[in-house]
């Protein structure tokens, strides 16, 4: 049994769940709405409004749900709980100012909770993979991040390691050898930002050496004392190096990002870009601009970082 809730137009395809079938797959797709009201749709945990900044309480419910029901579970010696899953395709970068806060992933991962996975996959045969493994799952509280329209589609090479490990290098984007910069994604609109970026970095910076990283699983960045399924120190090392300079694209708020980096001690080589609240609507294209994540804006940061770290 594996309890899915997606963001969508439809409301609850299956309210009822079969007492006689317990351990079938059960799906909950939900449209939160605004009505005249001004109160909220329908909501897998709880009614709330659209925004997805009222959705952490409800998403923090029933973690602290499953966390209990896990116990009782463990207890009682029937093993592990089924994983609790969102697949969120309305988090900002799409649509209108209702849909842009991230604030539901990046609560979750400041709980510091083991259970916690926010998945943040570079395209959509990723997104597939990751959703596959998800709703397989047992005992997480899974966060999928993934764009629900087309978009680019990359290199499958780095993809396993990325799935089991959380993060891996992508070698056709990547120099040989100890690199100058590292640039690193997590999510499709940084991933596409931020390919585009090394492109550009390639033809302005020809004598420097690149190294791209794309991180599919945001938790695994944090500290192993709190999450036994974060990167060890070693992969750690050979992903991001030691005391190369940093610059990494995020879909979330960067604060939740760098309090990660900071429970290893790296938040200081690490310059992260991610979300920023415009305060009226964005178009699709402009609300990367404002948040500093187009190519362009991310090219000059990192030709300000290599300047930096030469002189």
């Amino acid at each position: 049994m594996s309890h899915s809730t997606k963001y969508s137009p439809h409301p609850w395809p299956n309210r009822h769940i079969d007492k006689d079938h317990p351990d079938e797959p059960k799906s909950v797709s939900v449209l939160l709405r605004r009505d005249r009201r001004g109160e909220t749709g329908t909501c897998g945990v709880r009614r709330r409004r659209e925004r997805l900044r009222a959705q952490p309480t409800a998403a923090t419910a029933r973690r602290e749900l499953a966390a209990r029901g896990r116990r009782r579970r463990y207890r009682a010696g029937h093993g592990v709980l089924p994983s609790v899953n969102y697949l969120i395709t309305s988090v900002g970068w799409r649509n209108t100012y209702t849909h842009q806060n991230p604030g539901l992933a990046s609560s979750q991962l400041d709980t510091e909770d083991s259970l916690v996975h926010v998945y943040t996959p570079a395209d959509a045969t990723r997104a597939t993979a990751v959703l596959t493994v998800t709703l397989s799952g047992r005992d997480r509280v899974n966060f999928l991040n993934t764009d629900k329209h087309p978009g680019p589609a990359f290199p499958p090479d780095p993809f396993r390691e990325e799935l089991t490990d959380g993060a891996a290098v992508g070698p056709q984007l990547s120099h040989r050898g100890i690199p100058d910069i590292i640039l690193a994604s997590t999510g499709d609109v940084p991933a596409r930002e931020l390919t585009a970026t090394v492109a550009a970095l390639r033809r302005s910076h020809p004598e420097d050496r690149i190294r791209y990283v794309h991180v599919n699983d945001l938790a695994v960045l944090g500290s192993a004392a709190h999450r036994p399924y974060a990167l060890s120190e070693r992969a750690f090392a050979r992903l991001f190096g030691n005391d190369t300079p940093v610059l990494m694209a995020v879909p979330t708020y960067v604060g939740t990002v760098s309090a990660l980096l900071a429970a290893r001690g790296e938040a200081h080589r690490f310059h992260v870009v991610g979300y920023q609240e415009p305060g009226h609507p964005v178009t699709p294209e402009g609300l990367p601009k404002h948040c500093g994540l187009s190519a362009a804006t991310l090219c000059a940061r990192a030709a300000q970082l290599l300047k930096e770290s030469s002189s």
